[in-house]
């Protein structure tokens, strides 16, 4: 684990003029996120100040939230691309075959035969599912989908994930 910290979403702009804010979970099942709930915010997870929840309104992109102390638009403005952490200890115990995404940023991608890819930096919903984006030593961006077909295997203490790739999808590094 990276640390006490784990990566739970993403703001965007001010939603009305109450200071209310959109908010992208990187889980849209989640239910950790509850009115009265302290969440920390900031550009990385070095830099964070807490907020509580005041209101909270789901709709079909995402979620809205507003926080305690947080009353007009101009004050939303501020939280518009940073991101969301919760603490470990608030949120819910995971099974052993259960991890959070933000765990695995750089994480190395392999191939079955072993093969490096890339290091994971990124993991985002794209509709059917999640996408794994990995970026090799020439800087180029492999994209993966989420899905037992392709991830064979994710070892979260050795940070490795083990895939199959799409057909062709690596034959142009060669």
């Amino acid at each position: 684990m990276s640390s006490n910290w784990v990566l739970c979403g993403k703001f965007g702009r001010p939603n009305g003029i109450q200071g209310h804010v959109r908010f992208w979970p990187y889980n849209p099942d989640t239910q950790s996120f509850k009115v009265g709930t302290k969440i920390w915010i900031g550009q990385n997870e070095n830099e964070l100040l807490p907020f509580v929840i005041k209101k909270l309104h789901k709709d079909p992109k995402g979620l809205i939230l507003g926080f305690e102390n947080v009353n007009d638009r101009a004050q939303a403005e501020l939280f518009n691309h940073l991101e969301c952490f919760m603490s470990r200890e608030n949120l819910p115990n995971l099974n052993d075959d259960e991890f959070y995404f933000s765990d695995l940023i750089g994480a190395i991608g392999v191939c079955e035969d072993g093969k490096q890819i890339g290091k994971l930096v990124d993991v985002f919903e794209a509709g059917a599912g999640d996408i794994l984006s990995f970026v090799n030593d020439a800087g180029k961006e492999i994209m993966i989908p989420h899905l037992p077909q392709f991830v064979k295997e994710v070892l979260v203490a050795e940070k490795k994930i083990v895939i199959t790739p799409l057909p062709g999808l690596l034959d142009a590094e060669d």
